[in-house]
């Protein structure tokens, strides 16, 4: 799996790894037992089992993603990032938008993965 070597580049790999329909590209960009909070969850997700069947219902929509910054603030290993979102069909009308709120932690090998994705901010 690609390794993000900077935060702000978390976001776009996401939605690139969801474009592909990919579940195990999707859940590299997550620490083992990182929280996730979909759109349609009460309560928060943790840890890669409970991220996997969120991911393989997420691949099941249509559309194309594409997610941009909105920022991106760094302090030591800790990033604090916010996202727009829309997922658009072909013609390209959006079926879905949104704004996103994550943490990021640089790993020990300098590569940085999310902790907790807010999926709807």
């Amino acid at each position: 799996m690609t390794k993000i070597a900077r935060p702000a580049d978390i976001n776009p790999a996401f939605a690139q790894a969801f474009n592909r329909r990919d579940v195990a590209a999707l859940l590299s960009l997550y620490e083992p037992d990182a929280a996730l909070h979909p759109h349609d969850a009460a309560q928060p997700l943790q840890g890669h089992a409970a991220l996997r069947a969120a991911f393989e219902q997420l691949i099941l929509a249509p559309g194309h993603m594409v997610s941009r910054n909105a920022s991106c603030m760094v302090c030591g290993d800790i990033a604090l990032l916010s996202a727009e979102w829309t997922i658009s069909d072909p013609p390209g009308t959006v079926l879905a938008r949104g704004s996103s709120a994550e943490v990021a932690r640089q790993q020990p090998d300098g590569s940085w993965l999310y902790v907790i994705d807010r999926a709807l901010a």
